[in-house]
């Protein structure tokens, strides 16, 4: 019985940071249509540097590429690893992980476009 929660908790854990991997993805993807649709969405304020190509890193840009690449993942990670024990429904699993998906997309575009601009 151990053995089965042991392996449970581990194909979810792993099938959630999977999601969150492709959650990053999708939502960069799904920024940079948003970008070619509405230019005004991506336009930066004056003086804003926004590029690592055009700015020197400072910490500040390095503490932000941390937490919208590799954070997320293991956030989702988590999320799994205390779910898995906790729900026994499939579903319910599967509505925790839609709604922290669409949590993360609301998340990361309100800090990069509304509060970073």
């Amino acid at each position: 019985m151990g053995n089965q929660v042991g392996w449970r908790r581990f194909v979810v854990t792993a099938a959630f940071a999977g999601v969150g991997v492709a959650s990053v993805v999708a939502c960069s993807v799904i920024d940079a249509y948003l970008c070619d649709v509405f230019l005004r969405l991506c336009t930066p304020r004056p003086g804003a540097c926004v590029g690592i190509d055009v700015c020197p890193a400072d910490v500040r840009m390095l503490f932000g590429l941390i937490l919208l690449i590799p954070v997320p993942p293991v956030l989702f990670g988590v999320l799994g690893f205390v779910l898995s024990t906790r729900v026994e429904r499939t579903g319910l699993l599967a509505v925790a992980l839609v709604a922290t998906i669409l949590t993360h997309w609301a998340v990361t575009f309100a800090a990069t476009r509304i509060v970073a601009l």
